[in-house]
């Protein structure tokens, strides 16, 4: 029963939330808006019930000093600089070779507006992070390791060692691929700015055993991009 609601759950995200954005798409939604909507309410909900069943479940909580609180805010924008310097190299070059970036904004610039993108970009930050560093991972290698045990179960632990870890290279990096090109209808440098910054955030994510690091450096980066596209 388990394995049937795994199997299933992974087929209604990846129907709702993984193939939309391959989806051929209207030339007006290179246009942004940046407001919230009920869609972004359903992503939030979705996402803050995968985060609690692949992260926060299971995990007991642990007490936190005010060093450790310090270093985590630090580790924050250490993800956040990384992330900064890859756009700003990626823009240039995209200048350089005249590959810019398709992407245009509608922006009416007042507090309600700025706050209503602040939180959209936010839940689109956590919203991402669930998705293609947490569930995505984790999910595919537990399937693949369920096949892979009946596949080949007599041989010898030493070449299924050899096996999982090629198996989990191909896994990571089809995830931060297909993170990538979810950003294929804005251009050529957000399918690359994508994949360089999905391989950092996925970093991010297994060394410090949690998405939220890399989620808030990834809502700074959002708001932060979005502040000089709107401002310059």
């Amino acid at each position: 029963m388990k394995k049937f609601l795994l199997y299933l759950g992974f087929l209604l995200v990846c129907a709702l939330l993984v193939i939309p954005p391959f989806l051929p798409k209207p030339f007006e939604s290179n246009v942004l808006t940046f407001s919230l909507n009920i869609s972004s309410l359903i992503i939030l909900i979705i996402s803050l019930i995968l985060y609690y069943f692949y992260e926060f479940k299971g995990n007991q909580l642990k007490k936190v000093t005010f060093f450790q609180l310090m270093l985590d805010i630090g580790k924050v924008f250490l993800y956040f600089g990384i992330l900064i310097a890859v756009q700003t190299s990626l823009s240039l070059f995209g200048y350089l070779f005249k590959c810019e970036s398709n992407i245009k904004i509608h922006f009416e610039k007042n507090v309600f507006n700025f706050v209503n993108a602040f939180l959209m970009l936010g839940i689109s930050a956590f919203y991402e992070e669930v998705l293609y560093r947490l569930y995505l991972p984790a999910t595919l290698k537990i399937i693949f390791d369920d096949i892979f045990n009946k596949v080949i179960k007599n041989t010898n632990d030493k070449k299924k060692g050899k096996c999982k870890k090629i198996v989990n290279i191909i896994i990571e990096s089809s995830v931060i691929i297909i993170f990538g090109f979810s950003h294929q209808y804005l251009g050529v440098i957000p399918v690359l700015n994508g994949i360089i910054c999905g391989s950092v955030l996925r970093y991010c994510c297994i060394k410090n055993k949690t998405v939220i690091t890399g989620a808030i450096s990834h809502w700074l980066y959002n708001c932060f991009i979005f502040i000089a596209a709107i401002l310059l």
